[in-house]
């Protein structure tokens, strides 16, 4: 008796460990959606308000994840950061809780690197290059949650059946 419980136990571990994986992907959709949202809402208050990147980031309030990264931000440059070095120190608040990989860090750090460098026109065609570079991630990572969601799931399933097996 107390096997089989242990064999179940090890099964539904194993599709918990799938359903994790799976989760990682939605919260990638859910982050590239969220920075398509806060792309155009920046590219509007460039173009429309003219304000500085400081009255940007720490006057409006953003989508997701980004609304606690512009809070760094506007925080970490009123400690007398420039706006590059205060964009740096914030990244860690887009990771936390999203399985991000380097190639997505760095999209992000492009676009800061380049923010608030130009004229309006410079910043709206920036905004626009990294929100059509983030779409094609955005459908990308659409494309993986559809294919491997439900793979993850039935691995952890197999994969705690497996061990379940081995040890009875």
């Amino acid at each position: 008796m107390i096997k089989i419980i242990g064999a179940f136990l090890l099964i539904i571990s194993g599709f918990s460990a799938g359903m994790m994986m799976a989760q990682g992907l939605k919260k990638k959709v859910l982050f590239y959606e969220d920075l398509l949202s806060f792309l155009s809402e920046l590219k509007s208050l460039i173009s429309y308000t003219s304000q500085p990147l400081s009255d940007v980031f720490g006057e409006n309030t953003f989508n997701g994840v980004f609304n606690e990264f512009s809070n760094a931000v506007h925080l970490s440059m009123q400690c007398e950061n420039t706006f590059e070095d205060a964009w740096k120190k914030s990244l860690s608040v887009l990771s936390d809780g999203v399985p991000l990989e380097d190639d997505d860090i760095s999209l992000i750090s492009e676009f800061g690197r380049g923010l608030g460098k130009t004229d309006i026109s410079g910043q709206i065609a920036l905004c626009e290059l990294i929100s059509a570079k983030a779409d094609s991630r955005l459908q990308m990572c659409r494309k993986d949650k559809e294919s491997k969601s439900q793979m993850y799931k039935t691995l952890g399933v197999l994969g705690g059946a497996a061990t379940a097996l081995l040890i009875i």
